[in-house]
């Protein structure tokens, strides 16, 4: 039975062992809100490899032929994608480490206004008009006829017809002129106004102290690192934890 080494000795035999497994991309987070800029976080290959060697290098593999753990630990990033993006999001995070109350209100708004005028004109004009010419012709025509007798120089009247004229034309002109008029006139209006609020609300509201906030970012610091965290689970699963 071959004799079972530990990851430093495999390394020997197998140089690339530690060279293609695959890290998840670039995790971003993005506010909602415009006055909040955007995070983002990246796992260094060369780093996870590092911290896999300084951590797991003495250790004896599960699997302790070169090709079956170089396969095994690819699998193991795979089927830990999820678990991976999920700390590098909690890491991305940004936050008051002294604010326990922290609330985002995005508020959208629409206001319409909507009617109508109506301005209506109606009526009628009666013109009227009435007329009265009256024409009138008088006078009187006079004719006389004289003759003179045989051997005379004198004329005497013999005929006279007298011829007396008048004419009286009269006009009568009325009528109605009867104009009728309306007009409608319909105005529709209407008009929406949309508008957007962003409320920022936080603070501390009380339960814990500044000074217990404090304290706890600080062990946090102290013992979360992203790379450690990884390969602590890589350690557990992979690898005989016994020096």
């Amino acid at each position: 039975m071959r004799e079972m080494i530990n990851l430093n000795d495999m390394l020997k035999w197998d140089s690339t062992i530690l060279d293609d497994y695959e890290l998840p991309g670039t995790i971003y987070v993005n506010p909602d809100y415009q006055d909040e800029p955007t995070y983002s976080i990246t796992l260094d290959h060369d780093i996870m490899s590092s911290n896999i060697m300084i951590r797991c290098g003495l250790l004896t593999p599960r699997y302790n032929e070169p090709d079956v753990f170089k396969a095994a630990l690819n699998l193991w990033f795979k089927t830990h994608k999820w678990n991976i993006e999920h700390l590098m999001r909690l890491a991305c995070q940004n936050y008051n480490p002294l604010e326990n109350y922290d609330r985002w209100e995005h508020l959208k708004g629409t206001n319409t206004l909507g009617g109508s005028d109506t301005e209506v004109h109606s009526g009628s004009d009666i013109t009227t008009t009435s007329n009265n010419e009256t024409e009138t012709h008088s006078g009187t025509d006079t004719t006389e006829e004289t003759t003179s007798a045989m051997n005379s120089s004198t004329y005497q009247p013999a005929d006279k017809s007298t011829l007396i004229h008048g004419e009286v034309i009269q006009t009568n002109s009325s009528g109605n002129i009867n104009q009728s008029h309306g007009e409608n006139i319909n105005t529709q209006y209407g008009k929406t106004d949309s508008n957007v609020d962003n409320n920022h609300i936080h603070g501390n509201i009380g339960v814990t102290t500044f000074t217990q906030m404090a304290n706890q970012e600080i062990d946090l610091v102290n013992t979360f690192n992203i790379y450690q965290n990884i390969v602590s689970l890589i350690e557990n699963d992979l690898f005989f934890c016994v020096y």
